[in-house]
């Protein structure tokens, strides 16, 4: 049902069923947790339970229906108990006095809005991107008081969610404690973060803090083959990729990274040859370098590196079933039977190495021709 819809995440899934079962719900939560693990899908689906006309309601589970009109009007984000507050970007420069916080903004910013807000409704996962759009103002936290005042009397609960809270600026933190001080009884304040020590502290002591949990790799892979009917291997792959945030899982999901992880694999084998190598991969790094941005080209060493742990593994236990990169499966044997001695450990300290480095924007080009250069070392072991 409804909380299905969100990977992992049972034991938060279970603490907010209960406080609605047990009659606890608080009016402020704040969701901490890393970037991408769910916490507003988490919100977003609290809000839905909280305002169903017609839940499944048993012992230990609280469920919505995903029928009834308040539950499909929150889906599609039109329900009057519906909330979300982020960063708006910078509005043009304007004599209007109006609170309202989209009178400051240009028909194209708003238009942007709308359409991250659309893309929000289909992917709670969805991370709310808009150009020079760095804090969450004032004018938004008074609107957020306008509207709970006056709904106040509407049926089921007002779900306020405020998302990247560390967002506010000082102006609207201070109003917001306001909000908190004096809550509404049929209301209910989310607030989300990854920054915790980022907000302030008399907004940490009035809210009911939530730590969410970090996903571990099999629950990303399953939701990517359920949610996006992502085939099983490359799951576990993106899985590896994604550090625990289901949002840049699917990210991955959605680009052709195959293609790079191939490019580094055959590099890979070029600087194994015997001789007559070097023209080859200096021309194969300088195409990576050229068609790939050091993001990307930091996936592919991560690729890279799984592809090297899968012959490692194989080279171990002779099990097949253990490779995440099943594509791979022929060329990982061949590699293990002509390279039965490739020095694995000092692999991965190269790569790891060469990944610290990229990160801090050392030459590219410079940092894969001495990784290549020395894995290969390593391997012949005569310069």
């Amino acid at each position: 049902m409804s909380w299905e819809s969100i990977v992992g995440l049972e034991r938060e899934k279970k603490l907010l069923q209960r406080a609605i079962i047990n009659n606890r719900v608080h009016n402020s939560y704040l969701f901490i947790g890393n970037n991408g693990i769910g916490k507003r899908a988490l919100a977003f689906e609290f809000a839905k339970v909280l305002n169903c006309t017609n839940p499944i309601v048993t012992v230990d589970e609280y469920i919505a229906c995903d029928k009834c009109s308040s539950c499909k009007q929150i889906e599609l984000l039109k329900h009057p108990n519906l909330h979300l507050v982020f960063s708006y970007p910078t509005g043009k420069s304007s004599e209007n006095k109006s609170d309202n916080p989209l009178s400051k903004l240009t028909d194209q910013q708003v238009e942007d809005i709308q359409n991250q807000l659309a893309q929000f409704a289909s992917n709670p996962y969805h991370t709310i991107t808009l150009q020079s759009a760095n804090y969450i103002k004032i004018e938004q936290i008074r609107e957020v008081k306008r509207i709970i005042s006056m709904n106040a009397t509407n049926i089921g609960k007002n779900v306020v969610i405020i998302m990247n809270a560390e967002e506010m600026t000082n102006e609207a933190a201070n109003a917001f404690l306001k909000t908190l001080e004096e809550p509404s009884e049929n209301s209910v304040i989310i607030l989300t973060t990854s920054r915790k020590e980022s907000l302030l502290q008399t907004i940490l002591s009035r809210t009911q803090q939530l730590f969410v949990n970090q996903l571990n790799n099999d629950e990303i892979a399953e939701g990517l083959v359920k949610k996006f009917n992502i085939e099983e291997g490359k799951a576990k792959l993106i899985a590896n990729l994604s550090n625990g945030s289901f949002a840049e899982a699917i990210d991955y999901s959605s680009n052709d990274f195959t293609d790079l992880r191939i490019a580094f694999v055959d590099l890979f084998r070029t600087v194994l040859k015997k001789r007559n190598y070097r023209i080859e991969m200096l021309s194969k790094i300088e195409e990576i370098t050229k068609n790939y941005d050091q993001k990307k080209i930091i996936n592919g060493l991560s690729l890279f590196e799984i592809w090297i742990r899968d012959a490692f593994v194989y080279s171990k236990l002779q099990q097949k079933l253990k490779i995440i990169n099943k594509d791979q499966l022929e060329v990982i044997e061949k590699f293990v039977v002509n390279f039965n001695n490739f020095n694995y450990l000092s692999a991965f300290e190269k790569i790891d190495k060469s990944i610290f480095l990229i990160r801090k924007s050392v030459n590219i080009q410079l940092i894969l021709v001495n990784l290549f250069l020395g894995i290969r070392q390593n391997e012949y072991n005569f310069y």
